[in-house]
Protein backbone atom coordinates (compact mmCIF):
# COMPACT_ATOMS: atom_id res chain seq x y z
CA UNK A 1 0.00 0.00 0.00
CA UNK A 2 1.62 3.28 -0.84
CA UNK A 3 1.65 5.93 2.01
CA UNK A 4 0.78 9.29 1.90
CA UNK A 5 0.62 12.10 4.29
CA UNK A 6 -3.03 12.83 5.35
CA UNK A 7 -3.21 17.24 4.47
CA UNK A 8 0.25 16.77 2.68
CA UNK A 9 3.24 19.41 3.65
CA UNK A 10 1.48 21.32 5.52
CA UNK A 11 0.45 18.05 8.18
CA UNK A 12 4.17 17.02 8.08
CA UNK A 13 5.26 20.09 9.60
CA UNK A 14 2.69 20.09 12.17
CA UNK A 15 4.11 16.94 13.49
CA UNK A 16 7.64 17.22 12.68
CA UNK A 17 9.12 20.89 13.31
CA UNK A 18 8.63 20.87 16.69
CA UNK A 19 11.68 18.36 17.01
CA UNK A 20 12.43 19.49 20.73
CA UNK A 21 10.55 21.96 22.61
CA UNK A 22 11.93 20.88 26.63
CA UNK A 23 15.84 21.50 25.73
CA UNK A 24 15.79 25.33 26.79
CA UNK A 25 14.97 24.97 29.93
CA UNK A 26 18.29 23.95 31.06
CA UNK A 27 20.66 26.56 32.89
CA UNK A 28 24.15 27.56 31.23
CA UNK A 29 27.07 25.05 32.52
CA UNK A 30 29.43 27.17 34.92
CA UNK A 31 31.12 26.99 37.94
CA UNK A 32 32.38 23.27 39.21
CA UNK A 33 31.26 20.81 36.89
CA UNK A 34 30.02 22.92 34.46
CA UNK A 35 33.10 23.10 32.52
CA UNK A 36 32.79 25.87 30.92
CA UNK A 37 34.10 29.53 31.49
CA UNK A 38 33.35 32.92 31.12
CA UNK A 39 35.87 32.61 27.54
CA UNK A 40 33.72 30.13 26.16
CA UNK A 41 30.91 31.30 26.37
CA UNK A 42 31.70 34.83 24.54
CA UNK A 43 33.41 32.52 22.03
CA UNK A 44 29.89 30.74 21.45
CA UNK A 45 28.17 34.00 21.64
CA UNK A 46 30.17 35.48 18.67
CA UNK A 47 29.91 32.19 16.55
CA UNK A 48 26.16 32.25 17.06
CA UNK A 49 26.34 35.91 16.30
CA UNK A 50 27.96 35.06 12.76
CA UNK A 51 25.53 32.18 12.47
CA UNK A 52 22.39 34.69 12.41
CA UNK A 53 24.13 36.85 9.66
CA UNK A 54 24.04 33.32 7.68
CA UNK A 55 20.75 32.29 8.66
CA UNK A 56 20.03 35.91 7.09
CA UNK A 57 21.52 35.19 4.34
CA UNK A 58 19.89 31.82 3.46
CA UNK A 59 16.61 33.37 3.94
CA UNK A 60 17.46 36.51 1.63
CA UNK A 61 18.51 33.82 -1.21
CA UNK A 62 15.55 31.29 -0.99
CA UNK A 63 13.54 34.39 -1.92
CA UNK A 64 15.57 34.99 -4.75
CA UNK A 65 14.97 31.24 -5.30
CA UNK A 66 19.11 30.99 -6.00
CA UNK A 67 18.93 27.34 -4.45
CA UNK A 68 22.63 27.33 -5.34
CA UNK A 69 23.83 29.87 -3.26
CA UNK A 70 21.23 28.92 -0.42
CA UNK A 71 22.93 25.36 -1.10
CA UNK A 72 26.79 26.82 -0.53
CA UNK A 73 25.24 29.11 2.74
CA UNK A 74 23.87 25.94 4.04
CA UNK A 75 27.36 24.10 3.81
CA UNK A 76 28.96 26.81 5.67
CA UNK A 77 26.13 26.94 8.03
CA UNK A 78 26.03 23.25 8.93
CA UNK A 79 29.94 23.53 9.80
CA UNK A 80 29.72 26.46 11.97
CA UNK A 81 26.95 24.44 13.79
CA UNK A 82 29.03 21.27 14.10
CA UNK A 83 31.78 22.58 15.61
CA UNK A 84 29.53 24.84 18.33
CA UNK A 85 27.45 21.56 19.28
CA UNK A 86 31.24 19.67 19.94
CA UNK A 87 32.76 22.35 21.80
CA UNK A 88 29.60 23.93 23.98
CA UNK A 89 26.93 21.36 24.23
CA UNK A 90 25.80 23.32 27.46
CA UNK A 91 25.23 26.68 25.65
CA UNK A 92 23.96 24.43 22.12
CA UNK A 93 21.23 22.75 24.41
CA UNK A 94 20.34 26.05 26.45
CA UNK A 95 19.73 27.98 22.65
CA UNK A 96 18.32 25.09 20.65
CA UNK A 97 21.49 25.51 18.65
CA UNK A 98 20.94 21.70 17.64
CA UNK A 99 17.44 21.88 16.33
CA UNK A 100 18.36 25.27 14.42
CA UNK A 101 20.65 23.39 12.56
CA UNK A 102 17.93 20.55 11.73
CA UNK A 103 15.86 23.07 10.63
CA UNK A 104 17.91 26.01 9.22
CA UNK A 105 20.28 23.47 7.60
CA UNK A 106 18.53 20.20 6.58
CA UNK A 107 14.35 20.31 6.86
CA UNK A 108 14.39 23.47 5.03
CA UNK A 109 16.44 22.16 2.16
CA UNK A 110 14.29 19.12 2.25
CA UNK A 111 11.03 21.69 1.85
CA UNK A 112 12.98 23.71 -1.04
CA UNK A 113 13.94 19.93 -2.84
CA UNK A 114 9.90 19.09 -2.20
CA UNK A 115 8.46 22.35 -3.91
CA UNK A 116 10.92 22.18 -6.92
CA UNK A 117 10.12 17.97 -7.45
CA UNK A 118 6.71 19.41 -9.44
CA UNK A 119 8.62 21.52 -12.26
CA UNK A 120 11.75 19.45 -12.64
CA UNK A 121 11.97 15.99 -12.79
CA UNK A 122 15.43 14.90 -11.65
CA UNK A 123 14.42 16.69 -8.54
CA UNK A 124 13.01 13.79 -6.66
CA UNK A 125 16.75 12.14 -6.95
CA UNK A 126 18.34 15.02 -5.63
CA UNK A 127 16.35 15.16 -2.72
CA UNK A 128 16.91 11.18 -2.04
CA UNK A 129 20.57 11.87 -2.24
CA UNK A 130 20.63 14.73 0.29
CA UNK A 131 18.71 12.74 2.65
CA UNK A 132 21.76 10.43 2.56
CA UNK A 133 24.04 12.87 3.21
CA UNK A 134 22.37 14.39 5.94
CA UNK A 135 22.09 10.80 7.58
CA UNK A 136 25.57 10.65 6.94
CA UNK A 137 25.85 13.54 8.44
CA UNK A 138 24.35 12.73 11.53
CA UNK A 139 25.55 9.51 11.90
CA UNK A 140 28.96 11.14 11.61
CA UNK A 141 28.62 13.57 14.50
CA UNK A 142 27.31 10.80 16.52
CA UNK A 143 30.02 9.04 16.72
CA UNK A 144 32.07 12.03 16.76
CA UNK A 145 29.97 13.19 20.42
CA UNK A 146 30.25 9.74 21.58
CA UNK A 147 33.63 9.57 21.69
CA UNK A 148 34.24 12.92 23.35
CA UNK A 149 31.80 11.68 26.27
CA UNK A 150 34.37 8.62 26.32
CA UNK A 151 37.15 10.87 27.06
CA UNK A 152 35.40 13.26 29.33
CA UNK A 153 33.73 12.17 32.71
CA UNK A 154 31.90 15.37 32.89
CA UNK A 155 28.34 14.23 34.64
CA UNK A 156 27.17 17.84 33.05
CA UNK A 157 28.28 17.68 29.89
CA UNK A 158 27.20 13.63 29.67
CA UNK A 159 23.56 15.09 30.14
CA UNK A 160 24.03 17.55 27.48
CA UNK A 161 25.31 14.92 25.01
CA UNK A 162 22.91 12.94 25.76
CA UNK A 163 20.08 15.13 25.14
CA UNK A 164 21.53 16.19 22.09
CA UNK A 165 21.97 12.79 20.90
CA UNK A 166 18.66 12.17 21.60
CA UNK A 167 17.73 14.61 19.34
CA UNK A 168 19.66 13.90 16.76
CA UNK A 169 18.22 10.52 16.44
CA UNK A 170 15.07 11.79 16.11
CA UNK A 171 16.39 13.45 13.11
CA UNK A 172 17.87 9.93 11.64
CA UNK A 173 14.61 8.88 12.24
CA UNK A 174 12.85 11.48 10.13
CA UNK A 175 15.17 11.69 7.30
CA UNK A 176 14.73 7.91 7.37
CA UNK A 177 10.80 8.60 7.03
CA UNK A 178 11.49 11.28 4.29
CA UNK A 179 13.41 8.77 2.55
CA UNK A 180 11.01 6.36 2.68
CA UNK A 181 7.84 8.73 1.71
CA UNK A 182 9.58 9.66 -1.32
CA UNK A 183 10.98 6.65 -2.92
CA UNK A 184 8.94 5.53 -6.00
CA UNK A 185 8.81 2.23 -4.43
CA UNK A 186 4.94 1.59 -3.53
CA UNK A 187 5.61 -0.56 -0.32
CA UNK A 188 6.58 1.58 2.47
CA UNK A 189 9.49 0.08 5.20
CA UNK A 190 9.65 2.22 7.98
CA UNK A 191 12.02 -0.27 10.22
CA UNK A 192 14.77 2.28 9.95
CA UNK A 193 12.43 5.05 10.83
CA UNK A 194 11.47 3.00 14.35
CA UNK A 195 14.87 2.27 14.55
CA UNK A 196 16.22 5.55 14.66
CA UNK A 197 12.84 6.61 17.25
CA UNK A 198 13.54 3.90 19.93
CA UNK A 199 17.14 4.45 20.18
CA UNK A 200 16.19 8.42 20.79
CA UNK A 201 14.34 6.91 23.96
CA UNK A 202 16.85 4.67 24.77
CA UNK A 203 19.09 7.42 25.04
CA UNK A 204 16.89 9.84 26.77
CA UNK A 205 13.48 8.56 27.88
CA UNK A 206 11.86 11.52 29.67
CA UNK A 207 11.27 13.29 26.38
CA UNK A 208 7.67 12.48 25.23
CA UNK A 209 8.49 13.97 21.10
CA UNK A 210 9.98 9.79 20.11
CA UNK A 211 6.86 8.67 21.06
CA UNK A 212 5.40 11.31 18.61
CA UNK A 213 7.08 10.32 15.70
CA UNK A 214 6.46 6.83 16.60
CA UNK A 215 2.53 7.43 16.44
CA UNK A 216 2.65 9.33 13.23
CA UNK A 217 4.69 6.09 12.12
CA UNK A 218 1.60 3.99 13.15
CA UNK A 219 -0.58 6.21 11.64
CA UNK A 220 0.93 5.62 7.91
CA UNK A 221 0.51 2.13 8.45
CA UNK A 222 -3.02 2.79 9.83
CA UNK A 223 -2.54 1.05 13.24
CA UNK A 224 -5.04 3.15 15.11
CA UNK A 225 -4.66 1.98 18.40
CA UNK A 226 -0.55 1.83 18.45
CA UNK A 227 -1.26 5.63 17.19
CA UNK A 228 -3.38 6.25 19.98
CA UNK A 229 -0.90 4.65 22.21
CA UNK A 230 1.93 6.96 21.67
CA UNK A 231 0.25 9.56 21.56
CA UNK A 232 -0.48 9.31 25.61
CA UNK A 233 2.66 8.31 25.72
CA UNK A 234 4.52 11.61 24.42
CA UNK A 235 2.13 13.49 26.94
CA UNK A 236 2.30 11.13 29.38
CA UNK A 237 6.25 11.36 29.57
CA UNK A 238 8.40 13.23 32.28
CA UNK A 239 9.03 15.99 29.59
CA UNK A 240 6.03 16.14 27.24
CA UNK A 241 5.35 17.23 23.56
CA UNK A 242 2.66 18.88 24.04
CA UNK A 243 2.03 19.48 20.62
CA UNK A 244 1.06 15.34 20.65
CA UNK A 245 -2.44 16.48 22.37
CA UNK A 246 -3.90 17.98 19.12
CA UNK A 247 -2.79 15.14 17.13
CA UNK A 248 -4.33 12.68 19.67
CA UNK A 249 -7.79 14.54 19.39
CA UNK A 250 -7.11 14.60 15.41
CA UNK A 251 -6.86 10.49 15.93
CA UNK A 252 -10.29 10.35 17.94
CA UNK A 253 -11.79 12.50 15.18
CA UNK A 254 -10.48 10.43 12.72
CA UNK A 255 -12.04 7.29 15.38
CA UNK A 256 -14.96 9.01 14.54
CA UNK A 257 -15.78 9.66 11.17
CA UNK A 258 -13.72 6.15 10.04
CA UNK A 259 -13.96 3.59 12.44
CA UNK A 260 -17.35 1.89 12.60
CA UNK A 261 -19.26 2.75 15.62
CA UNK A 262 -20.03 -0.54 18.41
CA UNK A 263 -23.34 -0.71 19.00
CA UNK A 264 -23.14 0.34 22.69
CA UNK A 265 -21.67 3.44 23.62
CA UNK A 266 -20.36 1.53 26.47
CA UNK A 267 -18.53 0.04 24.66
CA UNK A 268 -19.02 -3.35 26.02
CA UNK A 269 -15.89 -5.59 25.96
CA UNK A 270 -17.42 -7.49 28.41
CA UNK A 271 -20.79 -7.89 26.74
CA UNK A 272 -19.03 -10.33 24.43
CA UNK A 273 -19.43 -13.24 27.09
CA UNK A 274 -22.84 -12.74 26.80
CA UNK A 275 -22.72 -14.06 23.72
CA UNK A 276 -20.23 -17.04 23.76
CA UNK A 277 -20.99 -17.94 20.34
CA UNK A 278 -19.50 -14.40 18.57
CA UNK A 279 -16.34 -15.10 19.38
CA UNK A 280 -14.61 -11.15 19.10
CA UNK A 281 -11.63 -10.89 16.35
CA UNK A 282 -8.93 -8.84 16.78
CA UNK A 283 -10.29 -6.03 14.84
CA UNK A 284 -13.39 -6.07 16.97
CA UNK A 285 -11.67 -5.78 20.42
CA UNK A 286 -9.33 -2.31 18.90
CA UNK A 287 -12.65 -1.07 17.13
CA UNK A 288 -14.17 -1.22 20.35
CA UNK A 289 -11.06 -0.43 22.53
CA UNK A 290 -10.14 2.99 20.55
CA UNK A 291 -14.11 4.29 20.95
CA UNK A 292 -13.80 3.76 24.59
CA UNK A 293 -10.76 6.12 24.86
CA UNK A 294 -12.38 8.34 22.19
CA UNK A 295 -15.45 8.86 24.47
CA UNK A 296 -13.63 8.71 27.69
CA UNK A 297 -11.18 11.70 26.31
CA UNK A 298 -14.37 13.52 25.39
CA UNK A 299 -16.38 12.81 28.71
CA UNK A 300 -13.21 14.33 30.58
CA UNK A 301 -12.93 17.04 27.90
CA UNK A 302 -16.70 18.63 28.19
CA UNK A 303 -16.45 18.22 32.11
CA UNK A 304 -12.80 19.89 33.07
CA UNK A 305 -11.26 21.03 29.88
CA UNK A 306 -8.30 18.35 30.31
CA UNK A 307 -7.40 20.34 33.77
CA UNK A 308 -7.66 17.42 35.96
CA UNK A 309 -7.69 14.60 33.49
CA UNK A 310 -4.46 12.45 33.50
CA UNK A 311 -2.85 10.91 30.39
Amino acid sequence: KKMMYRNGSNEEDRWTQETSSTVTNHTYGGGKGGGKDGSQQQDSQKAVRECKKIEKMIAEARERNDNEKATDLRQSLRGRYESLLLSDPAYCTKNSLDTKLWRIVFYSSIEDYKRNRRTRPMENNRLLRFIDESMSFYETLLEKINTKMNKRQNRQLAQHYTRMCSTMQIHLGDLARYRETYAEDDTKDWDVAVGWYLSSLDTFPRNGNAHNQLAVLAYFDNNTLEAVYRYYRALASKEPFLAARDNLIDSFDRIQRTVPIPTQRSSSLSSWNARPSSKPTDADFITRFTHILTNEWQDCDQVSNHSECSV
